[in-house]
């Protein structure tokens, strides 16, 4: 029987991991975008790899660039990653070590890295997909279309595959968690403010303002010094508070409000916390505020059907960000169908019975793994100050950390642990 060639619905971070892994597997794929380019659309700020990175990088070719200086979000300044939770005036949180490796990695440098010698086929709207016994074939809204013997829906929180194995709307699978955001980006720090966000956290920082609500903020990327510029930091923020009306429609009323408006309820809500904690909201003009909000959705997907598909990352199991697992989750699922795909590979085949049970495997650990990775996530928004002991950053009961004096020079970036 043939090798099974797999059609792969998305070229984000786990459709693209997986592509790398068949790629050094010598498994026949084909990858589809909707997107018009790599670069047509913004890839959103930063995110956590940590438990799979060892496997990540074991498991993509040998001729992929360098990982932590290809996708670090503080590359070229040599810091170590660090994520912070602040609460009661208590500084916990995690620093990258070779105990606990992590990478706060900048998104859109990940997917370019992952995109090393791919041939992603951009421009790729999914319209339709048809299964029969031997094969499924992909129909492209631009008239084009592919078969294969597998497909893989790694198509994200709006997945159309995913509409199509479940037979039912997206509608009707997602639903909006019960928050409304204020979200700003783009904020550039130099010199000594660069210096004070920094002591802030290097990487991420998660503050408890109440029991309902939070504020997150990080760094996107970073700028090095210049003959005309100091070394500094693109950073963002979110503000997020519990809203009940959020369960039942997609924007918040506060979106009709002003950009300054909105940055004035954002500098209210966080009135009580200590300057440190603010330091990025005085900074933030306006201009950086965006035009709406960012309405949170996730889904239980406690089943899928057996057939010639199936799903990967938030396709198949859309999660919320408080526990910081999505992007960890997409990749093992990656890694893991992978090798399922590859090892049908090495045994020629391609029949159902055989895709099925190959797929069968993945989704008997994939599925309640990624239950698990949603309900997680759903409990720990708004960490409740007496069940401080179930907060976990990257699967991990946070450490306590040292606050620090920062220092950006010539020279680098100079920390020094301050004591008390």
């Amino acid at each position: 029987m043939p090798k099974p060639h797999v059609l792969i619905v998305g070229a984000g971070l786990g459709g693209l991991t997986l592509a790398q892994v068949l790629r050094k597997q010598g498994v026949s794929f084909e990858i589809f975008e909707r997107d018009p380019s790599e670069t047509s659309r913004t890839q959103g700020w930063s995110l956590s790899i940590h438990a799979v990175l060892a496997d990540l990088v074991a498991s993509v070719p040998d001729d992929m660039p360098p990982f932590r200086e290809s996708v670090s979000a503080l590359h070229p300044i040599k810091l170590e990653d660090q994520v912070v939770f602040y609460i009661d005036g208590e500084r916990f949180g995690a620093t990258d070590s070779s105990e606990r490796p992590f990478v706060r990695a900048n998104r859109q440098r990940l997917r370019s890295w992952l995109a090393t010698n791919i041939d992603v086929q951009w421009g790729k709207h999914l319209n339709k997909v048809e299964q029969s016994d031997d094969k499924v074939t992909l129909f492209f809204q631009d008239g084009s279309s592919a078969s294969g013997d597998v497909l893989i829906g790694a198509d994200g929180t709006n997945s159309v595959v995913r509409e199509n194995i479940l037979g039912k709307s997206n509608k009707d699978i997602l639903k909006y968690i019960p928050i409304s955001t204020i979200t700003a980006e783009s904020i550039i720090l130099t010199g000594e403010a660069f210096a004070r966000q920094l002591e802030v956290a290097h990487s991420f920082t998660f503050v408890n303002i109440d029991a309902d609500r939070i504020i997150v903020q990080g760094i996107v990327r970073s700028l090095p010094a210049t003959s005309e510029t100091e070394a500094g930091g693109e950073f963002h923020w979110i503000l997020m508070w519990r809203d009940p009306l959020m369960q039942h429609v997609e924007r918040s009323p506060v979106d009709a409000l002003s950009a300054a408006q909105r940055l004035e309820i954002a500098r209210s809500m966080t009135k009580s916390l200590p300057e440190p904690l603010t330091h990025l909201l005085r900074h933030t003009r306006p201009e950086h505020v965006r035009p709406h909000g960012w309405a949170v959705r996730d889904a239980v997907i406690d089943a899928l059907p057996l057939s010639r598909a199936t799903l990967l990352g938030d396709a198949a199991h859309p999660t919320s960000p408080f526990r910081g697992e999505g992007a960890v989750n997409a990749i093992r699922d990656a890694m893991n169908l992978g090798a399922a795909l590859a090892d049908l590979s090495r045994r020629h085949e391609a029949g159902t019975q055989a895709v099925r049970d190959a797929l069968a495997e993945y989704q008997a650990e994939m599925v309640p793994r990624g239950v698990n990775v949603v309900s997680g996530a759903r409990a720990q928004f708004g960490f409740f100050r007496n069940e401080f002991q179930k907060v976990r950053i990257m699967g991990h009961p946070p450490e306590k950390l040292q606050w620090e004096k920062v220092e950006v020079g010539s020279e680098g970036v100079k920390v020094t642990p301050l004591e008390g």
